[in-house]
């Protein structure tokens, strides 16, 4: 599963995703079934062991021991589907507020909070494939970049003493690149059919603050960052890699 934050890859179990430190909602979430899970469990047991003290031998053995592998069959069934059932609840809900929904989202790209558009729809799991919400799919994945592009830049800039940022170079040159390359239709096959006229001011919106930021906190230059878009992925690694290093006075292994 994916941090709704910055896209990093993390477990049901993670409480705080291991690459941005933000709380993981559907961690609590699984915790919180976990314990009710095991209230149930417990419950059954003493109801068992109660019934059972009427009897002896190995046949109340073997009724505790059918009971408890039932028990904890059930539980790992439902841990195991919990997170499935809990997406495919709120996608349904999702398409039943679609009005609701939907103006929000508008709001958010109206106002130009391409980071709030992203996580309203991944943390309401709206399906982008055969469903109402399919005209926002060219910009759910370049909204979700754009904002891991910011992200990345400011830490890389406003550097914590106690994190290690060695990869953080290579999530920049990965997360631009997939950035262009969801920007541009004629590479995406999966945007057939679609309203360029409603997406290309959002994406042009986008790639302007990107920008910007990389040219203010990281010193590149207005011709660098126009053709960064055209340079092949090892050079655009390369030169991002040069001006953090020129900007904070350490090379990238440093921080490995």
């Amino acid at each position: 599963m994916k941090c709704k934050y910055c896209g990093g890859n993390l477990d049901l179990e993670n409480k705080y995703c291991p690459h941005c430190g933000r709380p993981n909602d559907l961690a609590a979430q699984h915790i919180r079934d976990m314990e009710r899970f095991q209230g149930e469990f417990t419950r059954t047991r003493k109801d068992v062991y109660r019934h059972a003290s009427r009897w002896s031998g190995v046949f109340v053995r073997a009724i505790i021991l059918s009971v408890l592998i039932v028990a904890i069959f059930a539980v790992s069934i439902l841990t195991r589907n919990a997170w499935s059932l809990r997406r495919r609840l709120m996608e349904s809900e999702a398409n039943r507020k679609y009005a609701e929904y939907s103006a929000q989202l508008d709001q958010y790209l109206a106002e130009g909070d391409y980071r709030g558009f992203y996580v309203f729809m991944d943390y309401h799991h709206m399906d982008i494939y055969d469903s109402p919400y399919q005209k926002y799919s060219a910009l759910k994945w370049t909204a979700m970049y754009y904002g891991q592009i910011i992200d990345y830049t400011m830490r890389l800039v406003f550097r914590s003493p106690y994190a290690s940022y060695g990869h953080y170079y290579d999530y920049l040159a990965e997360d631009l690149k997939d950035f262009y390359r969801y920007s541009d239709p004629a590479h995406y096959s999966v945007y057939d059919g679609l309203d360029e006229e409603f997406v290309r001011p959002h994406w042009e919106r986008m790639e302007r603050t990107i920008d910007d930021v990389l040219m203010t906190y990281l010193g590149l230059t207005e011709e660098e960052t126009k053709a960064l878009r055209t340079m092949s992925d090892s050079r655009r690694a390369l030169l991002l890699e040069e001006r953090i290093e020129a900007l904070t006075g350490d090379a990238g292994e440093s921080y490995e």
